[in-house]
């Protein structure tokens, strides 16, 4: 398959798990990815890792600080 922002990676994925893309959530850490999540038409959340995550992440649905970021549960509706 092709690399990310293709979303190549992600449309496999979905057609395995047999998951609608609408109700889909990609949880990625860079723009790349952010990108490939969008492209494939899943929510994407973006976790932005300091050390190696740099630009523009406005893309993602939301921009969480880390995996426990309480807006994370909140955007789910969980």
């Amino acid at each position: 398959l092709p690399g990310k922002p293709d979303p190549a990676v992600f449309n496999e994925a979905m057609k395995l798990l047999k998951a609608e893309s609408q109700k889909t959530v990609v949880f990625e850490d860079t723009i790349r990815g952010v990108r490939a999540g969008k492209a494939s038409g899943a929510h994407v959340i973006a976790v932005p890792d300091e050390r190696w995550s740099h630009g523009d992440f406005s893309e993602a649905d939301l921009v969480a600080d880390t995996l426990l970021d309480p807006r994370i549960v909140s955007y789910l509706g969980l």
